[in-house]
């Protein structure tokens, strides 16, 4: 019969003494489980195998960090086995041992690495009167850009999410366009658009740079950063008090400004032919990452990921977009929808063959230390087009926009959402390390991750 058996090995020497004998576990045929995969949940991992054919009395399944066990197990008398007392945010792998009477298996192959998260539970709804653009949060207040007759205002919450106050911030006679802002070193600064063209014939107005300081509420600076242009990007390096703001102006611009307004560093190089930056702009310690696609040859628009100096005078890296599709032999109509540096490893969330029939979705894995193509996580064929949208997070607790209606924790392991809420027209969103703000037309929703 298959299975695993116990046999004892005794010796006898001349004069008739036994000793004490020695064990072994040997295994015939399917001597232990196989196909170990594993689901993460809220601090909790669901793990599934094929079970052996007769005679197991228990199944014990063990947790590893890095390949150690770390002293968390699980039991069950069949698949699948939740495992509990796990970490949110930390990488785990298990395996599975089963166990007869004639004691216990050979441990199983480890599972696929999974990484626990919270579930939030029903939100804090805030409303706004207008359209609910970007969201952050400083000092506990709560700052949403807000969109109502054409002009820009950015309402403010209290630390209780109440008390809302309205700044106005574009109020000019002409339609304005904003949605972009950070905080950083006690300031918000808002990315806006004047839709008056200083240049005729772009069809786009001036870039304005909002000031606001987040404990008296007032406007404190308003740069003009571009007689014309379109928004793109808006990040910082808090650490220089230095900010990142990414432009179309013709040519894609991403522009290094300080917190007064000045712009000291722009950069315009496509490399790998012509480019476009699409967002996000990720900053690093060594480097300003840059996402967007280029175009080669025939080509049409792939996948890409640029990395420059701090002072955007040097670029370091670039990715070669063919590298993750060697067998492309035809135009091709790729988008990336979202990227986080996690790490090492930088994944960019995207769309490949956008003009087919069957829309791929995937989550590509770049080595931030060279921008080469690793692996990459496809996640289904689907003739629609969107994907993961607004990747925010770092550490294991990543989530993004998926579908368009779904608010999903992924996981980079695999690129499959650990969790999903439907039904949520939401436009952006973003984390702060405890607080998920999502802004969904005049309401912005808050999910407590803590």
């Amino acid at each position: 019969e298959d299975g695993f058996y116990s046999v004892q090995a005794r010796v006898t020497d001349n004069a008739g003494n036994v000793s004490s004998g020695v064990t072994a576990t040997i295994t015939t045929g399917a001597g232990y489980p196989t196909n170990v995969t594993a689901t993460a949940g809220d601090k909790q991992a669901t793990i599934s195998f094929t079970k052996l054919p007769t005679g197991i009395t228990n199944y014990t399944v063990t947790a590893y960090i890095n390949g150690n066990p770390v002293g968390i197990t699980a039991t069950g008398l069949k698949s699948p086995i939740v495992v509990s007392g796990l970490t949110n945010g930390t990488s785990y792998t298990f395996t599975v041992t089963a166990i007869n009477r004639a004691g216990n298996s050979f441990v199983s192959t480890p599972s696929n690495a999974v990484t626990p998260v919270k579930q939030p539970s029903a939100p804090t709804i805030l409303t706004v009167n207008g359209t609910a653009k970007s969201t952050v949060t400083s000092g506990g207040r709560k700052f949403v850009v807000t969109a109502r007759n054409e002009h820009i205002f950015l309402t403010v919450f209290d630390a209780n999410n109440s008390n809302p106050q309205e700044i106005p911030v574009l109020v000019t006679a002409n339609y304005n366009e904003g949605g972009l802002i950070v905080a950083m070193n006690g300031f918000v600064y808002l990315l806006c658009v004047d839709d008056t063209p200083s240049m005729p014939g772009f069809g786009t107005g001036i870039v304005w740079l909002i000031k606001v300081d987040a404990t008296t509420l007032q406007v404190v600076g308003n740069y003009k950063l571009s007689d014309y242009g379109a928004l793109l990007a808006l990040s910082c390096e808090p650490t220089a008090d230095i900010l990142y703001v990414g432009i179309s102006t013709g040519l894609d611009t991403i522009l290094q400004v300080t917190a007064d307004g000045a712009t000291i560093g722009n950069t315009t190089d496509s490399p790998g032919g012509w480019g476009q930056f699409t967002g996000p702009i990720i900053v690093s310690s060594d480097g300003v990452y840059v996402i967007g696609y280029s175009m080669q040859g025939s080509a049409r628009n792939r996948i890409s990921a640029w990395k420059y100096s701090l002072d955007l005078k040097t670029q370091l890296l670039a990715t070669v977009p063919d590298q993750y599709r060697p067998f492309s032999i035809s135009p091709y109509l790729d988008e990336p929808t979202g990227a986080i540096l996690d790490g090492n490893t930088l994944y960019i969330a995207g769309l490949i063959d956008v003009l087919s029939a069957n829309v791929q979705r995937v989550l590509l894995h770049l080595n931030a230390a060279t921008l080469d193509f690793v692996t990459a996580n496809d996640f289904g064929e689907f003739p629609i087009h969107d994907c993961y949208k607004n990747l925010v997070g770092n550490s294991g607790n990543v989530y993004g926009l998926y579908d368009g209606n779904k608010l999903s924790s992924i996981s980079l392991d695999t690129g499959i959402p650990i969790w999903q809420i439907s039904n949520i027209s939401g436009d952006y969103l973003s984390f702060d390390g405890n607080t998920l703000l999502l802004s969904t037309g005049s309401e912005v929703l808050f999910y407590d991750m803590i």
